[in-house]
């Protein structure tokens, strides 16, 4: 099990403007046997990052993705069902029927 000193040393510098000062806010949103989803964002530039963090018998891995979420709204759409291509298919329907573009349905 990580501790958050492991943590914070995986996690070192900004992705977005590389301050050293990152992170000013670690939130573990998900915990399971052998990883943690983190929740970090930037002390300097505000950019807000998830991060997936797992340990292997060899050694632990982490995969980054910037994003504009909050972390109440990931949580929110973890635990939704993902999107199907019916979905997809059903939308553009919608569009093609309203004939209207999409950025002006969103």
């Amino acid at each position: 099990m990580m501790n958050n000193q492991d943590q914070l040393k995986i996690i070192s510098n900004c992705p977005v403007c590389d301050s050293r000062n990152f992170p000013s806010q670690i939130k573990i949103l998900q915990e399971r046997e052998n990883s943690h989803l983190l929740y970090v964002q930037c002390r300097r530039c505000k950019s807000r990052v998830l991060v997936l963090i797992t340990a292997h018998p060899n050694g632990i891995s982490s995969i980054g993705l910037l994003t504009d979420l909050s972390s109440d709204e990931v949580i929110k759409f973890s635990t939704q069902e993902p999107i199907n291509h019916d979905d997809v298919l059903e939308f553009y329907e919608q569009l093609y029927a309203a004939k209207k573009d999409f950025f002006e349905v969103i």
